[in-house]
């Protein structure tokens, strides 16, 4: 009679285990809720963060030949654009940039790279939708982005045609606007280097 009734303990003991770990392992991803909820979470886009390096893919060093036809979330297409005697068709601000130029879906201007038989040297942010980590973007006031620890006011240079101001934070430089230098109207990062070799 004891050994029956120790039997029937242990019994009663491993079912018990069992239906722990059957509700443990639910916990960790096995319920199709839970599951359904990390793909979610993986295939969420990515809001493009714009470092000292560029925008990933497009970064200082990169080979243009590398880079994908179009990137989910931060460009649908590209194109290059040749200066000619009068300047490029597209001219930003006061910059004729010959160049790559990216587009959104909707044929937006993200941002424009320079190259060097290929390799990228410099990119331009145009976009308001690209920002820093630190939260600085084309568009915010400059007391704003000179709020943010870390960012300098740049005086023109006194041999400057025109008297425009800039920011800097860290390697990325931010032109203001030029009617009273008051809004960022694009960030760039640059490897001159690359140029001179």
């Amino acid at each position: 009679m004891k050994h029956l009734f120790k039997t029937a303990a242990v019994t009663v003991a491993a079912i018990i285990l069992t239906a722990c770990s059957v509700n443990a392992n639910q916990g960790e991803g096995d319920n199709p809720a839970d599951t359904t909820q990390v793909a979610a979470e993986q295939n969420a886009p990515v809001e493009p963060i714009f470092t000292e390096e560029g925008v990933s893919p497009v970064v200082l060093g990169a080979n243009v030949k590398d880079l994908p036809e179009a990137v989910d979330g931060l460009y649908a297409r590209k194109e290059y654009v040749k200066l000619n005697d009068e300047g490029s068709d597209e001219e930003i601000g006061l910059l004729e940039v010959e160049g790559w130029y990216f587009y959104d879906k909707d044929n937006n201007l993200m941002f424009t790279a320079e190259e060097n038989e290929g390799t990228i040297y410099r990119v331009i942010v145009h976009s308001p939708n690209i920002k820093t980590a630190q939260g600085i973007h084309v568009g915010i006031k400059r007391s704003e982005a000179l709020a943010i620890k870390g960012t300098k006011l740049i005086e023109p240079s006194s041999e400057a045609d025109y008297e425009i101001y800039s920011l800097e934070y860290g390697k990325i430089s931010m032109d203001l606007d030029f009617e009273n230098n008051n809004e960022i109207i694009d960030m760039s990062v640059a490897d001159w280097s690359i140029v001179e070799q």
